[in-house]
């Protein structure tokens, strides 16, 4: 199961039955996925977004969800978080192949070789600029709005564990929730 809270303060919950919506007194169903599990789910200004174990990542508005990409990558190394930016663009944290961002339809990896401190990422949130920090099992990798690493925080930098299962930015400060 997988939460996020919509600027209208609605409550989204994903799981192996769909999406769901609540305003606490009535629960509605907003797209209903037998077999096809939600995977990850993140919300932005205008839209919530889901991924499907299936590959599929789709946007929904609280009237209508559509697709929007769909990448069968997603089937085997599966999206652990999301992050939706006001502008539209998506980014994936996999469980095994990185961060995949996508915008108005062009997609761009970011793994290892891009200087990501691991490929199998656990959670994602926004940092400050447009920026994002990325919880992996090797650390956190802070990603600028370009997709380029910025900086990584392990355990040779002083963290108490690099394998990193939740963040938390506000503030200006980055919290951790290690192993």
């Amino acid at each position: 199961i997988c939460l996020a809270q919509d600027a209208q303060g609605l409550i989204w919950t994903g799981s192996d039955h769909g999406l769901f919506r609540t305003d606490g007194d009535r629960t509605e169903a907003m797209l209903r996925t037998e077999g096809d599990a939600v995977t990850a789910i993140a919300a932005n200004a205008h839209h919530v977004v889901v991924a499907l174990a299936s590959g599929s990542i789709v946007r929904c508005d609280g009237q209508k969800c559509d697709t929007v990409w769909t990448d069968t990558l997603f089937r085997t190394m599966p999206v652990r978080s999301l992050l939706a930016w006001d502008d539209g663009a998506i980014q994936a944290g996999t469980y095994g192949n990185g961060v995949h961002r996508w915008y108005q339809g062009v997609v761009r990896a970011l793994t290892v070789r891009g200087g990501l401190s691991d490929d199998h990422v656990n959670a994602q949130c926004h940092v400050g600029n447009g920026g994002s920090a990325v919880a992996t099992d090797q650390g956190i990798a802070l990603i600028d709005r370009n997709g380029e690493v910025m900086g990584r925080f392990g355990e040779e930098q002083g963290a108490p564990d690099n394998l990193v299962l939740s963040l938390f930015y506000h503030g200006g400060l980055l919290w951790a929730g290690c192993d």
